[in-house]
């Protein structure tokens, strides 16, 4: 849909937090978000969707910072309510301003695809928000097909649009809307992962700038700072380009000698550039002094702050911790290390735990070395100051008497928090090095941990296995244990049959179904993925003592567990981990359910209902809705 801008209005808005979204609001339609200045510093539209002829994107960060132009009489009555159901949404979560940022955002491109797309009308009714959901689906798809969107994108988005359906509209009207409408599945690390030698490098070089640069700011050393890097060496001067040479750099100041660590002489530095006059090289030389006079100066500040960003990282790399944990993490004064252990555990809210404190363990001595070393530097920057975030933001200041000073913030969001990796990449590693985030740096945890010199024990500690599992077998599948496996799996299928109990004998009501001795466990197949044991209901149907009654209850328990364990299988930053533990548990429950289905057409009516009621309403038993709230709290899976 074309629009024509001429017609258009700056209306008259208010700007709320998300906390004050919870008030009674007349017209949501004039109502801007406004978030903290470190998530999004203008407020963001979210009234302007009310109106479907509008101005879709800003053109500059002017415009962002102003109401958005619609056309008054376009406005859609109906949306209000879309308005109010979004606003008591993110008001009541206890997402991040970041996360509920990123929702609305995507909130936005979905009602602005439906404008465009000529489905306007989409919260009139279930019948024209199914209308929208199945065209705007096959769009999406068609997109994916021709490479104009990723497979990702359009899961999101369609994610997006079932949510704010659910919002909208009642559970009935919501299974209506989409019903028989397919999902597209997100996929999950789809690149390659990173070879060992790039993690290896990748990680020295880290460790070499936080420790050098720390040592450089902390005990006042004079410029150019000398950093031997785990394959070069190098000189780094003080100015903001062309101050260092290393294989990844092109461009130097000719005013620096990278041999010797020294600034060229005035004979040295006139033969390199044309006309060079002996003032100008002489305030070249009056600068550097100025530099290594100013202990504080905010050259060392920025070195300081590339410093501090780099133990960020190792931080990251040693706990697998989500970015929106990193900045929620809180200093202590009591952070004292006594025989290897801190009195008091970092203490961070995450995201998708709902509140919840998580702490994470640091591994042995080397470990809370460089945590150390880091609150060192921590100290030295704040210089006095206070801040009650473990890890911050440094942003210079100058007031109107252009005296300056430093803010400390808490990290930012997005692309501002991986700001260390920018200002690394074709400096420090190779221009076509790629982050280490999060998500790479826990499936490769036994390689950073080993890396970063941490035992075998604790290596093993921390990633739930024995130290001979860590030594021998943390390694891609073998072919014997793919052979293993696959026999594992056709047992699985052949015996879970045997398990259903048609009359429904008397026995201990469990909540994957029954048992017939329950204290007893005793496994029914060679090698299972989950040991049976009676205090884990995942490994009930590997144990010979299990019995499954056909009828609607414990179709329901299998059904529940069966919706759980494919979400975790699909949602899991482990996938290969995920798929080992739990493709042949969901062998088993799909082979019991079939094999009640198959028992007469009544037994298939009524596992047609369960798995409608489960698998598309989402209707669990108590256990396994708790189950998967838990999951949700502990960041296992997201967060709907």
């Amino acid at each position: 849909m074309s629009v024509n801008e001429e017609n258009m209005v700056v209306r008259e808005t208010v700007s709320l937090t998300p906390a004050q979204l919870r008030e009674d609001i007349e017209h949501p339609e004039n109502v801007r978000i406004k978030f903290d200045d470190s998530v999004r510093k203008a407020p963001f539209d979210i009234g302007s969707l009310s109106y479907i002829r509008r101005r879709f994107s800003s053109i500059t960060w002017k415009d962002a910072e102003e109401p958005t132009p619609v056309i008054l009489n376009s406005f859609r009555k109906e949306r209000r309510d879309m308005l109010i159901n979004i606003f008591d949404h993110i008001s009541s979560s206890k997402y991040t301003d970041y996360s509920r940022l990123t929702k609305l955002n995507d909130v936005k491109s979905v009602v602005d695809e439906c404008d465009q797309f000529g489905c306007s009308e989409f919260m009139e009714n279930p019948e024209k928000c199914r209308f929208a959901y199945k065209a705007l689906s096959i769009e999406w798809r068609h997109q994916i097909k021709i490479g104009k969107i990723s497979n990702n994108k359009g899961a999101i988005l369609q994610r997006t649009f079932a949510s704010l359906i659910a919002l909208c509209f009642s559970r009935e009207q919501s299974t209506y809307i989409l019903e028989r409408i397919n999902r597209i599945k997100y996929l999950r690390n789809p690149s390659k992962p990173p070879k060992e030698q790039h993690f290896n490098q990748y990680i020295k070089t880290t460790i070499a700038l936080a420790r050098q640069l720390k040592s450089f700011v902390v005990e006042e050393n004079d410029f150019p700072i000398k950093l031997k890097m785990p394959d070069y060496e190098t000189f780094v001067f003080h100015s903001h380009g062309g101050n260092l040479k290393t294989p990844y750099t092109s461009k130097q100041q000719n005013i620096y000698n990278f041999e010797e660590g020294r600034l060229a002489t005035f004979d040295e530095w006139k033969g390199t550039v044309k006309g060079g006059l002996k003032s100008d090289y002489d305030a070249s030389v009056s600068n550097f002094e100025e530099k290594n006079r100013n202990k504080r100066h905010e050259r060392r500040i920025d070195f300081a702050t590339l410093s501090m960003q780099a133990y960020m990282k190792i931080f990251i790399l040693l706990t697998g911790a989500q970015p929106t944990e990193v900045k929620q993490l809180e200093y202590s004064d009591s952070f004292v290390l006594e025989k290897d252990s801190f009195k008091n555990d970092f203490r961070a809210i995450k995201f998708r735990a709902r509140g919840r404190e998580v702490s994470y363990s640091l591994g042995d001595s080397y470990g809370y070395a460089l945590f150390k070393e880091y609150l060192d530097l921590r100290s030295w920057i704040l210089n006095g100051t206070k801040c009650k975030y473990l890890f911050f933001s440094v942003i210079h200041k100058q007031n109107e008497r252009k005296e300056r000073s430093l803010v400390f913030r808490q990290v930012g969001s997005g692309r501002n928090f991986y700001r260390y990796f920018d200002r690394i990449k074709g400096v420090y590693v190779p221009k076509d090095f790629g982050d280490i985030t999060s998500c790479p740096a826990r499936k490769y945890k036994n390689l950073i941990l080993s890396e970063l010199k941490v035992s075998i024990e604790t290596r093993a500690s921390v990633l739930n296995h024995t130290e001979n599992t860590n030594a021998s077998d943390y390694t891609e599948t073998t072919p014997e244990r793919q052979a293993e496996e696959f026999q594992a799996h056709w047992d699985a299928v052949k015996k879970a049959r045997q398990h259903l109990d048609l009359i429904g004998k008397e026995n201990k009501n469990i909540t994957t179904g029954h048992c017939v001795e329950e204290g007893e466990p005793e496994s029914e197949i060679d090698n299972p993925p989950i040991e049976p044991d009676c205090k884990n209901p995942y490994g009930c149907l590997f144990c010979t003592k299990y019995s499954c009654h056909a009828d609607e209850e414990d179709a329901h328990k299998l059904y529940s567990l069966l919706f759980v364990i494919e979400l975790v299988r699909d949602e899991s930053t482990n996938f290969a981990h995920a798929e080992k533990t739990f493709q042949i548990l969901a062998i088993r429950a799909k082979e019991i359910l079939k094999s009640m289905a198959d028992k007469s057409e009544v037994h298939q009516v009524m596992i047609n209902k369960i798995e409608k009621k489960v698998m598309v309403n989402g209707v669990l038993t108590t256990f396994w809705e708790r189950r998967l709230d838990q999951y949700e709290r502990m960041g296992i899976i997201a967060s709907a």
